[in-house]
């Protein structure tokens, strides 16, 4: 669908709120994450405490673990072998 391959979901952990993302390369992934992160501090004026993710390589890359730890967000990813 409109040239779609992957997408993101982002769950608040009090709320249950979900937003999703769609993507057409899997390098977008950060760029996404950047923009979500600066809406949530602008609409909601808190920051992201925790980063929960999957073991997948793009959330590995060093700039975007500085990146988290210059907003102060712990990063916890799933255990091997599960998603």
């Amino acid at each position: 669908m409109s040239g779609f391959q992957y997408y993101v979901i982002f769950v608040d952990d009090y709320s249950r709120y979900v937003w999703i993302y769609f993507l057409r390369r899997r390098f977008e992934l950060q760029q996404i994450y950047y923009n979500f992160a600066s809406m949530v501090h602008t609409q909601f004026s808190c920051k992201i405490k925790i980063f929960f993710f999957d073991n997948a390589m793009e959330y590995r890359e060093s700039n975007f673990k500085a990146f988290l730890a210059q907003n102060g967000s712990m990063l916890q990813h799933s255990c091997p072998g599960t998603s």
